[in-house]
């Protein structure tokens, strides 16, 4: 009787390991979605410096901008806005942000051209 017990305990082992199989797939295939998820979005980030002292930055009042002052792509530093007819947008504003009464009018991959806004110059 002892044997038959341990037959019948292998048996159902077997069928518990014919629906891990698939689970046991899938969950490595996430894994790996997942770790390949990460890299694409670290490779693709912008990286920006701890903003809290801006020594590397320069000094707005010597910048004298037709446009106006912006921020920089990351949101740090005073640069001088693009113009009308400029390049402006990209991934993080990588390529200008438009100047005081301008819109960056946005083509493809984000980037655009700068345009005067209605009534704001």
């Amino acid at each position: 009787q002892q044997l038959v017990e341990s037959v019948d305990v292998c048996s159902q082992s077997s069928s518990i390991t014919r629906y891990a199989q698939p689970l046991t797939h899938s969950m490595n295939s996430f894994t790996l979605f997942c770790l390949l998820s990460l890299a694409v979005a670290s490779c693709s980030g912008l990286k920006c410096r701890v903003c809290d002292n801006a020594e590397w930055c320069q000094d707005p009042s010597t910048l004298n901008c037709t446009y106006g002052t912006v921020k920089d792509a990351c949101d740090c530093c005073d640069v001088c806005g693009q113009g009308p007819g400029e390049v402006c947008g990209g991934p993080w504003d990588i390529k200008g942000r438009c100047g005081v009464g301008l819109k960056c009018q946005k083509k493809k991959n984000n980037e655009g051209i700068c345009i005067v806004q209605r009534g704001k110059i």
